[in-house]
């Protein structure tokens, strides 16, 4: 899939009505076990690029950061805040909306045993997770955050009237088989038995007419 036209439309939309710029500080990226301990924490920095990180199937991703006007140097709240899951090899992409506090701090959770609507089907390829941020009053952002591994999803299971949609087996009539015609001499033998009776009975009305005459 194309990235997601809504979630670019929406960024060009904002666009900045002065230089401030939306930024992100004390960035923070952990990964906690089934038990709630943490496993791996690794601080979000975007001027060196992406990391790596590994969610299992009973782990938890924790992210948070505090978003600023690096211009003022103040924190703010976007208007808009989205997180990017994008998997190049496939071209799939999920679009998952991050609640931003006044104060311009922000927490996001992600349990794979109930993962959010937007996150996209994954294989064994990582997921680039990309931080979006839209402002009217301030120059939206997008910055790389991390390389996500997930385990690769299941099969969707189908659906009960799937194959109502597939492709159909062609309907054939079967229709009689095109009579035959007689041999040309049955039917003249017909003919003749149909037209003897009134043959006769045209000469019998000769014959009746010349006696009364």
């Amino acid at each position: 899939m194309k990235p997601s036209a809504v979630c670019i439309s929406i960024l060009f939309a904002l666009l900045p009505f002065s230089s401030a710029k939306l930024a992100i500080k004390s960035g923070k990226a952990s990964v906690a076990g089934s038990d709630g301990s943490i496993d791996t924490t690794s601080a979000i920095d975007t001027s060196k690029g992406s990391q790596s990180l590994k969610l299992n199937a009973q782990d938890t991703l924790k992210l948070s950061f505090t978003v600023y006007d690096d211009a003022d140097n103040v924190d703010v709240q976007p208007h808009q805040t989205f997180l990017r899951f994008w998997d190049a090899s496939i071209e799939e992409e999920g679009i998952v909306p991050v609640k931003v506090s006044r104060d311009g701090k922000a927490k996001f959770t992600m349990n794979l045993r109930k993962p959010p609507v937007g996150l996209p089907p994954s294989s064994t390829n990582p997921l680039q997770v990309t931080l979006l941020l839209g402002s009217f009053t301030r120059e939206s952002a997008a910055y790389p955050l991390f390389d996500l591994t997930l385990p690769p999803s299941g099969k969707v299971p189908p659906h009960p009237e799937e194959e109502t949609f597939h492709p159909q087996p062609e309907i054939a009539h079967t229709f009689r088989p095109e009579q035959k015609s007689p041999l040309k001499f049955i039917s003249l033998v017909f003919a003749i038995a149909t037209l003897s009776p009134w043959v006769v009975l045209l000469g019998l009305g000769i014959g009746l007419h010349a006696l009364l005459t």
